[in-house]
C-alpha cells in the first residue's frame, strides 16, 4: 500500500516551489517560472488574503505531515510574516516540530561539508531566517532544481543540440538527486497527520464555504460555455 503525505510549501515567488513540487511528485503539474499570487502580495485587499489563508485550510483540512520552507538562502520580512500567519492562525507553535527549511538552487547539494558551511552561514547572518532554522531544530534540506525545458536556438546546429541535450541530462540528473533527499527526508518524518486544533475549528467553517464557491465557479464556467456555444452558432 502507497503511503501518502500531505506536504505544505511555503515561499516568496521565485523561490522554486513549483519546481520542487514538479520533482517530488515525479509531474509537471506546476507551471515553473511563474508568478503566482500569495499573501505576501501587499497590493492584496485584504478580502482575497483571506480568501488565500480559507484555500489553505481547505487543501490541509485533514491534516499535513510536513511544512517545507523554501528558500534561495535569503530571507524576506514577508516570509517571516506569512510564517507566523500560518502558525497563529491556522496552526500552533508544535508547526516547527514538523517543518524544514528547503535551500534551493544550491549547486554543490551533494556535498555534506558545503551543505553544513552553508546552514552555519545562514544562522550566522541572524534575522528571520536564523530564527526558522533554529526554531526547526536546524532541520535543512539543500537541492538544486535545474530547468529541464531549454528551448533550442534559431537554426541549432548539430553540436549546439548535443550540448542542450547533455546539459539537459545533467539537470534531470540533478532532480533526480534532489527527490531522493526530500524523500527521505519524508520518510522519516511521522505518517500521522498534524492538525491542531484551530485547523480543526476553522475547517469546519471554511470546508463549506469552499465547497460553496467551488460549485458556484464551476456553474459560472457551464454558463460561459454555454453563452460562448450559442455565440458560435450564431456565427456559422
Amino acid at each position: 500500500m502507497v503511503e501518502t503525505k500531505t506536504i505544505l510549501l511555503i515561499g516568496r515567488t521565485g523561490r522554486g516551489k513549483s519546481a520542487l513540487a514538479n520533482v517530488v511528485t515525479s509531474t509537471n503539474n506546476f507551471k515553473e517560472n511563474e508568478r503566482s499570487i500569495s499573501i505576501g502580495d501587499t497590493q492584496l485587499p485584504t478580502e482575497k488574503i483571506l480568501d488565500i489563508v480559507a484555500e489553505a485550510v481547505y487543501l490541509v483540512r485533514n491534516g499535513i505531515n510536513q511544512v517545507l520552507f523554501v528558500t534561495n538562502g535569503r530571507f524576506e520580512q514577508y516570509e517571516m510574516a506569512t510564517y507566523n500567519l500560518l502558525r497563529t492562525v491556522i496552526f500552533d507553535q508544535d508547526i516547527t516540530k514538523h517543518t524544514a527549511v528547503v535551500r534551493t538552487r544550491f549547486k554543490d547539494f551533494k556535498n555534506s561539508k558545503k551543505c553544513e558551511n552553508d546552514i552555519a552561514l545562514m544562522i550566522e547572518r541572524g534575522g528571520e531566517l536564523a530564527e526558522i532554522i533554529k526554531s526547526c531544530q536546524g532541520r535543512v534540506l539543500h537541492v538544486d532544481n535545474p530547468p529541464i525545458s531549454i528551448a533550442s536556438a534559431y537554426n541549432e546546429s548539430e553540436k549546439e543540440r548535443e550540448n542542450r541535450e547533455k546539459k539537459l541530462a545533467l539537470h534531470k540528473k540533478s532532480r533526480d538527486k534532489s527527490k531522493e533527499k526530500i524523500l527521505y527526508h519524508l520518510k522519516k518524518t511521522s505518517s500521522e497527520s498534524y492538525r491542531p486544533p484551530k485547523l480543526q475549528e476553522l475547517s469546519e467553517e471554511i470546508v463549506s464555504y469552499m465547497e460553496s464557491k467551488k460549485r458556484l465557479e464551476r456553474e459560472l464556467t457551464e454558463k460561459l460555455q454555454v453563452k460562448k456555444f450559442k455565440r458560435l452558432k450564431v456565427k456559422i
